[in-house]
């Protein structure tokens, strides 16, 4: 039974790793003043180390959640002398006596933010902060540092993503329901301009971050034309075709046969994708988002789909999660929904926790954090 529970954490967590792109990923160049073991080289670092950001003192109590996962496996000598609170796994009824100075957990679990008190570092398991955002402790302390998971999924919801495209592409649900009806329908079950080949189709990645950035270089190694939008900057990778600024996503859109939503949920991103842009795009279009489902106006999507504005829709995230039964998107025959576990896959469990394991030898050390968090931006 026990070995069962720890399983069903550990799902829950991938299935909640965030899937935000950002301006930082696996795919930058590290700080040259710093070296990062293998595999996690690539992570960029805090422009300060921690012993030089306000509040910064060598904690003397710890708060570890999840720590079925071997946070703190090797770490024996860091902790020596610091009183060390395991919690099996991720989530706990009863707030254990406090403060702590630090608290690595889960921003989506509201029981564990009753424990910040006093709190100088919070490190998120999961991408997503809003819910430790939405904490007042959180969100208005000068001195509480944030720091997330970004980059640890990146490959495997790009390898999601992919799928889904490549799914309603080749029009896979129809096979699968034929199949379970014991039917076989070689011939004449769809036109053959229905069944797409990629190579020279045009794709949007919206939000060039760590996510968008894995999906572009997948699209690109398919032969496919890869456009982008990204808030900062128009600068992006040499595999990417043009990046182009938030405001010019309708005109981008237009051109797409097939759209990526990989865009983090903030204020500015919610409900973007509306009816306006599911109307610039082609209507044989393929929308694929494995970003946040706050990012999408749900009733938008919906209406494209019913009224043929777009092709279809392969969802990994929607809103609200869990989708209500009486969700119309359940119902069409060319969209794919799968539970938010685009990011499950052993590969990003094992950078989770070595992106906390690392981060918190970092902190007791007073050096640069892994994936330091704007709380402004949230991100």
């Amino acid at each position: 039974m026990k070995v069962a529970a720890n399983t069903i954490l550990i799902i829950c967590l991938l299935a909640l790793l965030a899937s935000c792109s950002t301006t930082l990923s696996v795919v930058d160049k590290g700080r040259s003043d710093d070296r990062l073991p293998q595999p996690l080289e690539g992570f960029v670092l805090s422009e300060l180390p921690a012993r030089e950001m306000p509040g910064w003192r060598k904690p003397e109590r710890i708060l570890v959640t999840l720590a079925s996962m071997g946070i703190t496996d090797g770490l024996e000598q860091e902790l020596e002398g610091i009183d060390v609170y395991k919690v099996p796994g991720f989530a706990f009824t009863e707030v254990p006596s406090g403060p702590f100075d630090v608290i690595l957990s889960m921003c989506s679990v509201p029981s564990n933010l009753r424990a910040i008190n006093n709190t100088h570092w919070v490190h998120s398991y999961s991408v997503g902060i809003e819910g430790c955002l939405a904490d007042p402790k959180i969100k208005n302390s000068n001195d509480l540092l944030v720091t997330n998971s970004r980059g640890a999924s990146a490959s495997t919801i790009a390898e999601h993503a992919i799928a889904l495209m490549f799914s309603l592409g080749r029009n896979l649900p129809l096979y699968q329901r034929n199949m379970l009806e014991q039917h076989w329908a070689s011939n004449g079950a769809l036109p053959r301009e229905n069944f797409w080949s990629f190579e020279g189709k045009t794709v949007l990645v919206l939000g060039l971050g760590s996510i968008g950035r894995e999906a572009a270089r997948r699209a690109h190694g398919l032969g496919m034309r890869v456009i982008a939008t990204r808030n900062s900057r128009r600068e992006g990778p040499n595999y990417v075709d043009y990046v182009g600024l938030s405001h010019e996503a309708l005109a981008l859109a237009a051109q797409a046969d097939v759209v990526i939503n990989a865009l983090p949920f903030t204020p500015a991103t919610q409900n973007l994708v509306d009816a306006e842009f599911f109307q610039a795009m082609p209507t044989d279009a393929l929308f694929i988002n494995v970003g946040r489902g706050g990012t999408v106006d749900t009733a938008a999507l919906v209406s494209a789909l019913e009224n043929n504005i777009i092709g279809g829709a392969g969802l990994d995230v929607v809103n609200p999660e869990p989708l209500p039964k009486t969700s119309p998107l359940w119902g069409f025959k060319n969209v794919i929904i799968t539970p938010h576990v685009a990011a499950m896959s052993n590969k990003s469990l094992q950078l989770t926790r070595l992106i906390a394991q690392e981060n918190l030898r970092r902190y007791i050390a007073g050096d640069r954090l892994i994936n330091f968090v704007n709380r402004e931006n949230a991100y």
